[in-house]
């Protein structure tokens, strides 16, 4: 089993990725092949998305994009490229976010995601979703349906967090206790009540006690430059970072973690499995200390009862706290729940790409564009990639971007020619918006900033004729038409042949009105109406505007 994992590469940078490590080497001891590429980002000089390959961290090496369109499957964590989205390959989304940050960040202007997993159950290359806390399923389960959600225990590698091993070294600023503030600030929880509660614990119980805060946003100025020197000033404030590559030294070093929060996030998974004792917030299943972080005094007291059974010799959390994260961070656990969410999704997927012996589904896409469509099909209909699809596009320039976008599909044949009632060449008047999309053979067409002027000659295929030497009776065939006006002498040719009978969904776009005599059209728009009837075999779709949705063919 191949799986590429796509996330930003950041080694101690963002827990994300050490999450998305951890899975990668929980998976690899169970025989897959898992790899990490890294989702492009913009260069800062040029602006172009570049994506980082061959880079080494540990036993993780950035594979090329080129890797993924092998692969079994895709598990998305942070962007995912268009074109490998529309590999037809399934895709699993991660939701590594908790619901309420997600929401937050869009509120603040950040970034839509919380918008965006609203919608990408409508999407079906996307097979699965997983999240890495239970406490958060009834939450997700208002936007993604529960057959598709996942729960996956959220790892850390115990063989690199340990309770024994080098210490970090505060240096002057050590206290005693040394507490350690280890989250990243997020929109919807930061430290601030923490650090206030540190604090208090310093002026009601312990005058020599020091926090140090790791993951502190780099600010010189503002609100956090401003806690920082109150905090300073109280005495209080010893070492603090940024970023820091030698995490496990820290938790090691400390005499106690605090942190807010209640799910099992990347500070407490790491904190157990080093062995230390943790306050964290009300509920936290994960220590026996917690306190409402809202609650100042109570929190300075939850530290100082935990600090006392550590002077007393009465604390047992070392072996406790690694207890924990063995039963429920560790990857072996991990990795058996990963497999499980692959095995269910390829077997699901297999099926859907069932055919009944004999027969093709095939989708001849006349007026492909820049591959509108076929994103459109990839995207609805949960056996794209089972389809043979015959993409027409005359358009020398649509062309060429249908190719770029379609070339990482083995299921598309391209064909740089039109589609109509005869075998000839005729003239194509381009038009110069949106990449020739309102290119047309049809004179008087007043829409597409069309140069009438300037014709090219082009290739024409007779859609019956075609139709002969490449689909056979049993095929399950789907026909989408956008040719700006062409489709009324097309329409024709194949009525008159009775190819509608070859035919299971017809979709058309017609464009009488964007013609300077539009009742020249009317009639063959009229006769499709009336005599669809006589095929009741083939379902005929039209509109006059946008691309057609295929989820129909789902049924």
């Amino acid at each position: 089993m191949r799986v590429a994992h796509f996330a930003q590469f950041g080694p101690n940078r963002a827990g994300m990725y050490a999450t998305v490590k951890d899975l990668i080497l929980a998976e690899r001891a169970l025989g897959v092949d898992a790899q990490f590429i890294d989702s492009a980002l913009p260069c800062k000089s040029c602006g172009h998305y570049e994506s980082q390959v061959g880079v080494k961290d540990d036993e993780i090496t950035t594979q090329p994009m080129s890797w993924a369109s092998n692969a079994d499957l895709l598990v998305r964590h942070t962007s995912l490229a268009a074109d490998v989205e529309a590999l037809g390959i399934p895709i699993i989304l991660c939701l590594h976010g908790r619901p309420e940050s997600t929401f937050m960040l869009e509120t603040l202007g950040r970034m839509p995601i919380f918008s965006y997993i609203e919608q990408v159950p409508h999407d079906l290359r996307y097979k699965a979703y997983i999240t890495f806390w239970e406490e958060f399923i009834p939450q997700w389960e208002l936007m993604i349906p529960s057959e598709k959600l996942n729960y996956v225990p959220a790892p850390v590698n115990l063989d690199e967090f340990t309770p024994t091993g080098p210490l970090f070294d505060f240096g002057v600023r050590a206290g005693t206790p040394n507490l350690v503030i280890t989250d990243m600030w997020r929109e919807d929880e930061t430290p601030f009540n923490i650090l206030m509660a540190a604090a208090e614990f310093r002026r009601l119980y312990c005058p020599t006690a020091k926090v140090h805060v790791f993951g502190l946003p780099s600010a010189k100025q503002g609100p956090i430059a401003v806690l920082a020197r109150i905090l300073d000033k109280a005495g209080v404030w010893g070492k603090c970072f940024t970023l820091h590559d030698q995490m496990p030294t820290v938790y090691r070093a400390a005499d106690i973690l605090l942190t807010p929060h209640i799910i099992a996030t990347r500070v407490i998974r790491e904190a157990c499995a080093s062995g230390i004792p943790i306050v964290a917030g009300t509920g936290c299943r994960y220590t026996p200390y917690t306190a409402n972080p809202r609650d100042i005094g109570g929190y300075a007291k939850m530290i100082n009862k935990v600090w006392e059974k550590i002077q007393s010799g009465s604390m047992t959390s070392t072996l406790d706290s690694r207890q924990i994260a063995v039963k429920n961070f560790g990857l072996p656990q991990v990795g058996k729940a990963m497999v499980a969410v692959f095995e269910k999704v390829l077997k699901q997927y297999s099926v859907q790409q069932t055919i009944v012996p004999g027969q093709r589904k095939v989708l001849v896409d006349i007026g492909g564009h820049i591959g509108e469509s076929i994103s459109s099909l990839y995207q609805q209909v949960d056996d794209a990639a089972k389809y043979q699809i015959f993409s027409f596009e005359p358009h020398p320039i649509a062309f060429k971007q249908l190719t770029q976008n379609s070339q990482q599909l083995k299921n598309v044949q391209l064909i740089n020619k039109a589609m109509g009632p005869a075998d000839e060449i005729v003239p194509f008047y381009l038009g110069y918006s949106n990449c020739g999309e309102g290119s047309t053979t049809l004179l008087g067409k007043k829409t597409g900033a069309i140069e009438y002027s300037q014709p090219v000659n082009i290739e024409m295929v007779d859609i019956y004729q075609w139709f002969q030497e490449n689909i056979y009776p049993d095929d399950f065939v789907v026909v989408k038409i956008n040719i700006e006006g062409g489709e009324y002498p097309l329409l024709v040719r194949m009525l008159d042949t009775q190819l509608l009978n070859q035919i299971s969904r017809l979709y058309v776009q017609l464009h009488s009105e964007k013609f300077e005599s539009p009742g020249t059209f009317q009639f063959v728009e009229q006769r499709l109406e009336k005599e669809t009837s006589n095929y009741p075999n083939c379902k005929v779709v039209t509109n006059r505007k946008g691309v057609f949705s295929f989820r129909d063919l789902n049924s």
